[in-house]
């Protein structure tokens, strides 16, 4: 007998979907965004650096004093680039976003 409990379909979790619709809803969002940022990888030079420092500061949950120090960057440095670089990833995600409101 197949259980569904644990059981991961594009990164969600099945057991937490209380409505197909709303699985089709969450993957459609969530690929919009692999989109977006396999976008934003091709169009900026530093994108690689840049999500690396998004991803240390959101996920990792370092400082800005950390960032810098594993950036090579000084802290207002490390603070504008962080700005910079939610500004710019903010042109290839706002689709995804309006359209899962």
């Amino acid at each position: 007998m197949l259980l569904y409990k644990d059981i991961l379909i594009g990164g969600i979790l099945v057991e937490d979907i209380k409505d197909p619709s709303d699985f089709e809803k969450e993957l459609h969002y969530r690929l919009c965004i692999a989109d977006g940022l396999k976008t934003f990888e091709k169009a900026d030079k530093n994108a690689t650096e840049r999500l690396k420092a998004l991803t240390l500061q959101i996920f990792e949950g370092l400082s800005i004093k950390e960032i810098a120090i594993i950036l090579s960057r000084t802290e207002g440095a490390t603070k504008q680039f962080l700005f910079e670089t939610k500004k710019k990833l903010q042109f290839y995600l706002d689709k995804c976003w309006n359209e899962h409101d």
